[in-house]
């Protein structure tokens, strides 16, 4: 698929790492870089000073690794200031895979992270795109190591709903079929403990950061790719004063 239809790229993985992007931005830090392999992180800290590690395999933290990959991990008093390198399963990856998929002189999408929490406001960032640059808009969900992640669907539709309050959205078959599965679905809470990989981490003891990636439209953060790092919004955060 030509990726130069698109003005922007929403990745989504909630469980977890676009949440723990999020969550780590929102609370402060300076940006966080997608990898794919736990070398390349490691390359990251050699060559900056000032990094943190954050990742998991099995959906534990790597060894050695400063954090692992739950959004609870990356509070203010851990990550406000510092550069986060982040390598997971499937979600960073995801955002490897979009930028590789862009051909020789095309223009990207830019590319956002998604999740549950800033559901609606990446909508609303999704739709200003849109407009502004009078092309379409992609939603790519991680799923898990290849294969359909029901909560990244349950996510998609919960944009694909913010995208609707915006205006009137030509959708494609696959957006249709999410739109659908989404009106079928329960409260998020309860979809995501259903999941495969949402059983996998409650059977883990990580009850507490499949109920964190179920609040639904809670953050104004939409973090969006600037030479390889995630970041804030332009002025979010910023002393008014």
């Amino acid at each position: 698929m030509p990726l130069d239809r698109f003005a922007a790229a929403a990745v989504i993985d909630v469980l977890r790492a676009t949440t723990t992007i999020v969550t780590a931005v929102e609370n402060g830090a300076r940006g966080v870089v997608p990898v794919a392999t736990p070398g390349q992180a490691y390359a990251w800290r050699s060559a900056a000073d000032g990094v943190l590690l954050g990742g998991e395999r099995g959906a534990r933290r790597i060894p050695g690794f400063d954090l692992g990959n739950s959004p609870l991990e990356y509070g203010r008093e851990r990550v406000a200031g510092r550069l986060i390198v982040l390598t997971t399963t499937n979600g960073t990856l995801a955002f490897r895979k979009v930028l590789e998929a862009s051909g020789p002189g095309d223009e990207p999408p830019e590319l956002i992270a998604a999740c549950l929490r800033n559901a609606r406001a990446a909508a609303v960032h999704l739709w200003e795109r849109a407009r502004a640059a009078g092309r379409g808009v992609l939603l790519v969900c991680a799923g898990t190591r290849g294969w359909f992640s029901a909560e990244d669907a349950y996510c998609a539709a919960a944009v694909l709903k913010g995208l609707a309050a915006c205006g009137t959205v030509a959708l494609g078959d696959g957006a249709r079929a999410v739109q659908r599965f989404g009106a079928l679905a329960q409260g998020a809470r309860e979809e995501l403990s259903d999941t495969r990989h949402g059983r996998t981490l409650l059977e883990l003891g990580f009850e507490a950061d499949v109920a964190f990636c179920a609040e639904t439209s809670v953050s104004e953060v939409v973090p969006r790719l600037v030479d390889g790092v995630l970041v804030a919004p332009t002025g979010w955060g910023a002393d008014p004063g």
